[in-house]
């Protein structure tokens, strides 16, 4: 079954140490990660507990992102279960991952584009 963790990416610092927030989803030893988009200094992370300390100005806005974006998954992990659907590591960051916009012209090829541009509409 799909697991879920936050980590602490520090092989992808910036230069000023600071290292990105990201999820890592694991099921059968395959790792996908989405990332939440923070930043941290290395000694504002917990890594035992899986939290931003509270010597951070903002951990406790950044646990309950972190928090919710779980909640999120689990109750995508549930509703997966109650269908009988597979629990799968792709359904999963997709609870969490932004949708992809509904527009029409997203799926439109460029040449469409340019025609319906000269056109004037």
């Amino acid at each position: 079954m799909a697991t879920v963790t936050p980590i602490l990416r520090i092989p992808k610092s910036r230069p000023d140490g600071h290292a990105p927030l990201w999820l890592r989803f694991t099921d059968a030893r395959r790792s996908v990660y989405h990332s939440l988009g923070i930043y941290l200094h290395p000694r504002h992370w917990n890594d035992r507990k899986q939290e931003v300390r509270k010597g951070h100005p903002h951990s406790e806005q950044i646990n309950g992102l972190i928090a919710k974006r779980l909640a999120e998954v689990e109750d995508k992990r549930l509703r997966l279960m109650l269908d009988r659907e597979p629990v799968t590591l792709e359904a999963l960051r997709e609870a969490v991952a932004p949708a992809p916009l509904a527009d029409d012209r997203a799926t439109d090829c460029f040449l469409a584009y340019v025609e319906r541009f000269l056109e004037g509409v």
